[in-house]
């Protein structure tokens, strides 16, 4: 199994390393690099000649270097020479091997890393073209010239073998800072055993005719998945028993060499007369000419090159009559008989030549084409299972095609563009394998549908339903280009601020940028998790402190409801700090005088209380407040959005009615009609010098 690849030169590509897994997610816009990155998998295996439009620098060479996991039982497939060869080349039982290819010589070689020394005088092969032809003393004046400093060392050296010893010698002895990592073309030998252990690709490209890659020949994709069907009956007995025939046709049609070395003839008398015939006649013209008939015998994959896929779907017909989705799930559901089939076969305890069967690589160009919503989750769930026994690649463009419990590494490739420079794509990945906290968020991700937000570049995050549906129709009114679904902007439910930070770094991850518009409390509980700069952080420090001063000289209620209440009783740390509070009270109906530790203590039992009076001051205008202001406008920088007025329903017009939240935003927006509306409902502020309603400086900065 491929375990990483690094692609390099090789068209849009011009530096990508990525980690694989046996099922490997790529996503990204169109021309982003994805079906590129999948083709130089197949590349480095088919070793395929390339075109000079293939190098992204004419300059450089092309670079596919790949990592291979070696498996126990494929090792003992193999010959016993054939073994040792590959053992040797394994560290930790990996091997890495690159294939590349020079503008001047695009037939792409196999190669290996070698470390060897930087200075170019111990180049043995350089050294061996410069000894040619010497001899005696010429041999001692070359290793002398070419190292001055060791000539004591060189000095009576008079044959090529000793000279090379003592030139190994001394490349023994070099410290490892004189040593670097240079590309070395495996010996042919070599190459031909590494061949044995590569998977076969089986490409599966996105066809605009699909009608191509339905075919049975050979080369098109059902082609390639009914040899992979192929390969699993072979052993069968009676699979056997017809090739055995196969095999005795042969000395019935052809002469055949015997053990001996002699040559028998058990052709058919049929066959023998019209060889005689023709060889009668051709000898009047040519006495000297002698025709020999050899009639190949039928093969097993010249059985199933000829098969017909037929489908009854009311109507009986070849499958390329039908439509494109169907066409495309009859190609999976021989992948499916596949996995089924091969998993069998693992169960049973057929000798081993049986089992080590050819192993593959699929490669799927998203998958999704001409199928429904619904059978693309049966397709991935396929691909799923296929991935249990043969390494899986796809790219997609949708939500379906991954999730946190059988995609392995998730990729996503985008193109960057940079003045004066050819694009070149980039790749972003996460290992869902190696880290648990990624792949728990992912999951969360995945069951909201929010799975559409990946292959996005910009995402909004939002506290709630009703916030989803009310900013999305306000900022249309606001500007007709500021349309969320229309720039490919997912606006997303966060599920409570505790999720801010998470959601931030997560999409991070994928080079997302992230927006977020939360409500005002924000800026009293759960304001850690906007890990915000060290400027904001320290005007709400000043911001609050004022706050708390205006709560102490007005003599702010605290306005703690019912269900309030009754959420802090349910609490264990509410209920031990209302055990320390009745602790102190009865220390003072004693008549025991409280320390000034304990009065700070009794402050501190209920921050609930307080911040429920900091919420109350918060609500106060701008104006009244204008540091709050100040800290929301720090705030923007770091693209989070405090709403100024609380909560979005603080700005629905009066007599907005509704049942739950989101019925209602939907009742207000249909209310909101015109920009003058939202400029009623909406105050106005400046910033750097400019001064808009505030869902305008939000959307602002959001959509340019």
């Amino acid at each position: 199994m491929f375990t990483s690849l690094k692609v390099e030169n090789y068209r849009g590509l011009k530096e990508v390393s990525i980690p694989m897994s046996s099922f490997v997610c790529i996503i990204g816009e169109n021309n982003a690099g994805k079906s590129t990155t999948m083709l130089a998998l197949s590349l480095f295996i088919s070793g395929s000649k390339l075109a000079s439009t293939d190098f992204f620098d004419g300059s450089n060479p092309i670079r596919i270097e790949v990592e291979i996991e070696v498996q126990q039982q494929l090792l003992s497939s193999l010959s016993a020479v054939d073994k040792v060869i590959i053992e040797e080349l394994l560290c930790d039982g990996k091997i890495t091997l690159i294939r590349k290819y020079n503008s001047a010589d695009i037939t792409g070689v196999l190669c290996m890393r070698e470390s060897v020394p930087a200075d170019e005088r111990y180049n043995i092969k350089k050294l061996e073209e410069q000894l040619t032809g010497k001899r005696g003393n010429e041999v001692e004046f070359l290793m002398i010239s070419i190292f001055p400093e060791h000539t004591d060392v060189f000095s009576g050296v008079t044959t090529q073998k000793k000279a090379k010893e003592l030139t190994e010698e001394l490349i023994s002895q070099l410290p490892q800072e004189q040593f670097v990592e240079v590309d070395k073309p495996l010996p042919n030998g070599v190459a031909t055993v590494i061949k044995k252990i590569l998977p076969e690709p089986i490409l599966i490209p996105a066809v605009k005719d699909i009608s191509d890659d339905v075919k049975t020949k050979e080369s098109a994709t059902f082609g390639k998945l009914l040899s992979v069907l192929m390969n699993l009956i072979e052993g069968a007995d009676e699979v056997k028993q017809i090739i055995d025939s196969f095999n005795r046709l042969q000395g019935l049609l052809n002469r055949t060499l015997a053990a001996d070395g002699s040559i028998q003839d058990n052709r058919l008398s049929q066959v023998i007369n019209i060889e005689s015939s023709i060889n009668t006649y051709l000898k009047e013209n040519f006495p000297k000419a002698n025709l020999e008939f050899q009639i190949p015998p039928p093969q097993l994959k010249q059985v199933f090159s000829t098969a017909q896929i037929m489908v009854d779907d009311g109507v009986k017909g070849d499958i390329e009559s039908k439509g494109d989705g169907l066409k495309r799930a009859v190609m999976f559901s021989i992948l499916r008989s596949y996995v089924e089939l091969k998993r069998q076969q693992d169960n049973t305890d057929a000798p081993l030549e049986a089992t080590n069967r050819q192993h593959y690589i699929f490669l799927f160009e998203e998958p999704e084409l001409f199928l429904h919503p619904q059978s693309q989750k049966v397709m991935f769930e396929a691909l799923s299972n296929l991935s249990s026994v043969q390494q899986i690649v796809t790219t997609t463009h949708s939500p379906a095609f991954f999730s946190p419990t059988s995609t392995g590494i998730f990729v996503k490739m985008c193109k960057e563009y940079t003045t004066g420079s050819k694009p070149a794509s980039r790749a972003i990945f996460v290992n869902l394998h190696n880290d648990i906290s990624k792949k728990d968020l992912f999951q969360i991700l995945c069951y909201e549908n929010n799975t559409a937000a990946f292959f996005a570049q910009k995402v909004l995050l939002v506290e709630g339903d009703s916030d989803i549906y009310f900013f999305k129709h306000i900022s249309k009114i606001l500007n007709s280009e500021w349309d969320f679904d229309k720039k490919g902007i997912p606006v997303i439910r966060l599920n409570g601020k505790g999720n801010v930070s998470r959601f931030k770094e997560f999409f991070g991850h994928f080079g997302i940028k992230v927006y977020c518009i939360l409500d005002l409390d924000v800026l009293i509980g759960g304001f850690g998790q906007l890990q915000a700069a060290a400027t904001s952080t320290e005007m709400r420090a000043v911001m609050l402190e004022k706050v708390d001063k205006i709560i102490v000289k007005e003599g702010v209620g605290i306005p703690l409801g019912k269900e309030k209440i009754q959420r802090l009783v349910q609490s264990y740390t509410w209920r031990q700090r209302y055990s320390k509070f009745m602790e102190l009270v009865d220390k003072v109906y004693s008549g025991s005088q409280i320390t000034d530790e304990e009065k700070t203590e009794l402050e501190n039992l209920f921050p609930e209380e307080k911040n429920e009076g900091r919420k109350l001051v918060l609500q106060r205008s701008l104006e009244e407040i204008p540091d709050k202001l100040s800290t929301i406008i720090a705030l923007y920088d770091e693209n989070t959005f405090v709403l100024s007025q609380g909560a979005v329903e603080n700005y629905y017009p009066p007599g907005a009615q509704g049942g739950d939240k989101p019925s209602r935003a939907m009742q207000v927006c249909e209310h909101l009609k015109s920009r003058e509306d939202i400029d009623r409902i909406c105050p106005t502020f400046e910033i750097n010098g400019e001064t808009l309603i505030e869902f305008e400086h939000i959307f602002k900065r959001v959509f340019c």
